[in-house]
């Protein structure tokens, strides 16, 4: 049978989750605590393998949280999938690459959770720093997830003043963010979501999320870096 691997590695603790690539359970891997995931990644994935009595050649396909988020835990997950998809990928059958928002997998745990009813919105919000947030809106249905704007980097204050009084809102910029307090919070528990959301979402999506060229893949983040910004700042 054809698994699909998983990995979210865009927040601050990493996971891997392994299940078959036409739905059902899936087997979540957790990393220790902190910015480990590089460390971390490659063992997890073996110990999700071999727990499942598979080898890495049963992965027809995997999905990654490529962004928004922390830029370090991105470039590791998207690096690893698409490294693995090439070295998988050398025989007769390529395997596919997925990126996955990291804020749509934030919201696949809280519709997982039932902490919110039918046909509720809320919120997605993660702080960016520098008064900035990466926000995303989303809304329940019969325990799907379902988009009602883009993901973007957005001003707190101004991004706090657009929306509806009775928004609901998630992720950690819920709880560091000036403003946020005006609304009513979710569980800290949803914010970070580990890899299950990301397989969940990447079977739901389908093969219309694949991608047969890993070099398709890209990082997904609004702006450049600190560091980036100020060498091209320097002279």
């Amino acid at each position: 049978m054809s698994h699909l691997l998983a990995i979210e590695t865009s927040h601050r603790q990493g996971s891997v989750a392994l299940g078959p690539i036409d739905g059902g359970e899936c087997r979540v891997i957790l990393f220790p605590p902190g910015l480990v995931h590089a460390r971390e990644l490659h063992p997890a994935i073996d110990r999700g393998v071999k727990e499942a009595g598979l080898d890495r050649t049963s992965i027809a396909r995997i999905a990654v949280s490529h962004g928004p988020g922390s830029y370090t835990g991105i470039r590791v997950g998207v690096a690893a999938a698409k490294s693995l998809a090439w070295a998988l990928g050398c025989g007769t059958t390529p395997v596919g690459v997925g990126g996955i928002s990291s804020l749509a997998a934030i919201a696949q745990t809280v519709i997982g959770s039932n902490a919110i009813d039918d046909g509720q919105e809320f919120a997605v919000v993660v702080d960016a720093r520098r008064g900035t947030c990466y926000a995303a809106r989303f809304r329940r249905d019969a325990r799907r997830v379902v988009r009602i704007d883009a993901d973007h980097l957005a001003e707190v204050s101004s991004y706090f003043a657009s929306l509806d009084p009775n928004t609901v809102l998630v992720g950690s910029g819920s709880r560091t963010l000036p403003g946020a307090e005006a609304f009513t919070l979710l569980d800290e528990s949803l914010d970070s979501p580990d890899a299950s959301s990301i397989f969940h979402l990447a079977i739901e999506l389908g093969s219309a999320n694949d991608l047969s060229d890993p070099h398709a893949l890209m990082p997904v983040y609004f702006r450049p870096s600190e560091a980036e910004e100020r060498r091209q700042q320097s002279p």
